[in-house]
């Protein structure tokens, strides 16, 4: 299976959710010891580095079972803290008390946007899609996924991006932290001259760093190495940030002027 299509992304920040028996307004106003409600370790180790008097607690369920934990102040939940996108697909944004800017907390890889899946074999299926395509998503997208496999992230460990492509230059801010915050490594990549069939490869986030292992630890039994030494020995590491073109004639249409099946071939398969 594939990703045939990429739609337009929607607004990729989080978002604070205060609880309506509460006053304040956003989370600088929470007094400390407030609960704040979210799962998500990104979430919480970015903002524990600029709020850390408030405490975090899990919060599971769709968006109606939080909506409803949080209006009980049994449960004790102060704010809940979700992507601004699923609010406003559910006509909620009425209830978004504050929007967290990314020079705070940057957002997850591919957060506010929707794909579309499909067969990998299915060309007809692959060609009608390819009108649904937003450029500026896809290319943004594929570097976020880029970036994710280049650090070998996944859910257990911190990380986190934002990207800006303006049509023709690309910049990924990239961050990857341990479980409370409390180290972390940021650094920020660009690419003023981006051309769609280009091979670019995806430079470490971390070259800046004098250390050649990394190592961020919450306890004995979390702890991510990332061995700079071996990254910069893999020569044939075909990390790309864009695939070259396949020899086979590229799917087009009148709105998208990428090489939509090898682009998305290239980190979609499921």
């Amino acid at each position: 299976m594939v990703i045939g299509a990429i739609l337009e992304r929607a607004d990729p920040r989080d978002a604070v959710i205060i609880a309506p028996w509460r006053q304040e307004k956003s989370l600088h106003e929470l007094p400390a010891g407030s609960a704040i409600g979210t799962s998500s370790t990104r979430r919480i180790a970015q903002l524990k580095l600029s709020y850390p008097k408030l405490t975090y607690k899990n919060i599971r369920g769709n968006m109606n079972t939080r909506w409803e934990k949080l209006s009980n102040p049994e449960l004790g939940y102060d704010a809940m803290i979700v992507a601004v996108a699923g609010f406003q697909r559910l006509n909620w944004a009425d209830r978004i008390s504050e929007i967290i800017e990314p020079d705070r907390v940057l957002y997850a890889i591919g957060q506010g946007a929707l794909g579309i899946e499909c067969r990998h074999d299915d060309n007809d299926t692959i060609r009608m899609l390819s009108v649904l395509n937003h450029e500026p998503t896809v290319v943004c997208c594929v570097a976020e996924r880029a970036f994710l496999r280049r650090i070998e992230g996944g859910c257990s460990i911190p990380n986190a991006v934002r990207t800006e492509y303006n049509g023709t230059g690309l910049t990924v801010n990239g961050i990857l932290l341990n479980l409370d915050g409390s180290r972390y490594v940021k650094d920020q990549i660009e690419n003023s001259n981006l051309t769609i069939s280009m091979t670019t490869p995806i430079p470490s986030f971390l070259v800046s760093q004098t250390d050649d292992d990394l190592l961020l630890t919450d306890n004995d039994t979390q702890t991510h190495r990332i061995n700079r030494k071996r990254k910069r020995a893999e020569s044939n590491d075909d990390d790309t940030l864009l695939p070259q073109p396949e020899t086979t004639a590229p799917i087009s249409s009148p709105s998208a002027t990428i090489e939509t099946s090898p682009l998305l071939r290239h980190f979609a398969h499921v």
